[in-house]
């Protein structure tokens, strides 16, 4: 819920004091015991309790790092993305293409991560470098070196690569196409329903005054209350469509944009390569300049990773609140039969042993008499 970029800081500050709250009524969940065996009784309860403890260290590590539960959940690119650029089989103008396009792409989740809150204020590193300066200097690298370095070069770089780029701007073309295309949709879409739904206010559902005298019966009546809730159920489903359909609108319409700077980037290329004059650089060159900026690219994005993984440790602080301990270690002796228990069972014996004797005694004596009566005969009248 927190990373919704609409709510306020003081709804913010709301849902962690809840998130708190809620986490000191909770009640104990799991018990973490060691159990010493026979062959396990030489090692000291000392040792076992700091076992126990650094247990759930571990385990909250683990989680952190490893698993990641503390992170924002954003997709976040990594420097293994420049791993096709530096493939040296292909040509300059794919690796520098393929370089400029992971540009763009890390450009891209940089501002998705911009826009989670105090995301802008996070600094990493011993130059406190921020989101924002590492977007920057991923714009400059692309706009003010490798597009100038593919545009020089590629006058030089022979019929195949005008070919290339050609079949690179009609593929653009064709994304710029089917992008404005949905954008219209989803605006067509919006239009026709915006028109066919009808307001709830001019429903009918408050009746009219039929007459100037008809004063006090008008102020008697009122709406059912179950109308109302359905006027109000019915206007969120209406608001909640309207929003859906917006920002399938605004995504599709961004789509578009940027396929139209790739189609505008491809046709400008076309125009450098098809145009008069010869590429000032060598391949060596190129080659060179290339590797520079690929790996200039990379450690732009390894500080991007850290300013995420620095974002991600302190947006919540809830690094502390993964586990809480109720209550300190404790050891316990678990026996078969304890020095009490043996005890009470001793007394129990000598004190259940001669009632239960009594009792068998008396049952036996009453069935001996009880028995012996039918064999007696009855006595006459002479």
């Amino acid at each position: 819920r927190l990373l919704d970029t609409r709510i306020t800081a003081i709804d913010r500050q709301r849902l962690q004091d809840e998130y708190r709250s809620r986490r000191e009524t909770l009640l104990r969940e799991y018990r973490l015991m060691f159990v010493r065996s026979l062959l396990c009784q030489r090692i000291p309860p000392t040792i076992v309790f700091k076992a126990l403890s650094e247990v759930l260290q571990t385990w909250a590590a683990d989680s952190e790092s490893a698993r990641g539960v503390l992170k924002a959940r954003v997709p976040i690119l990594t420097p293994s993305m420049f791993d096709l650029a530096d493939v040296t089989d292909q040509s300059l103008l794919v690796r520098s293409d393929v370089t400029r396009s992971v540009i763009a792409r890390l450009i891209s989740n940089i501002r998705m991560v911009e826009v989670l809150p105090g995301a802008d204020v996070v600094r990493f590193g011993d130059d406190h470098i921020s989101l924002i300066e590492v977007r920057n200097k991923l714009l400059d690298l692309m706009q003010s070196r490798l597009d100038p370095l593919i545009a020089m070069a590629g006058r030089g770089l022979g019929r195949e690569s005008i070919q290339w780029v050609e079949q690179s701007l009609k593929i653009a073309t064709a994304q710029l196409k089917a992008a404005e295309q949905r954008a219209e949709a989803y605006r067509l879409a919006l239009r026709e329903y915006s028109m066919s739904v009808t307001p709830p206010a001019t429903s009918g559902a408050v009746p009219k005054l039929q007459s100037p005298t008809d004063a006090q019966g008008q102020m008697s009546q009122t709406i059912d209350k179950s109308l109302m809730d359905r006027f109000v159920e019915l206007s969120a489903a209406n608001t909640t469509f309207r929003q859906e359909i917006t920002k399938q609108l605004m995504d599709a319409s961004i789509e578009a944009v940027t396929t139209s700077s790739s189609v505008e980037h491809y046709q400008q290329l076309l125009d450098s390569m098809k145009g008069p004059g010869e590429s000032g650089l060598s391949s060596a060159e190129v080659t060179r300049q290339l590797n520079e900026i690929i790996n200039e690219a990379k450690n732009l994005t390894r500080q991007f990773n850290g300013i995420y993984d620095e974002f991600s440790r302190v947006s919540l602080r809830a690094g502390g609140l993964m586990y809480r301990i109720e209550q300190p270690p404790v050891a316990v002796t678990l026996r078969w039969f304890s020095l009490t228990s043996c005890a009470f069972l001793v007394m129990g014996v000598f004190l259940v042993t001669p009632i239960v004797i009594a009792i068998g005694c008396l049952v036996h004596f009453r069935f001996r008499q009880f028995a012996r009566r039918p064999s007696e005969e009855p006595r006459g009248f002479s």
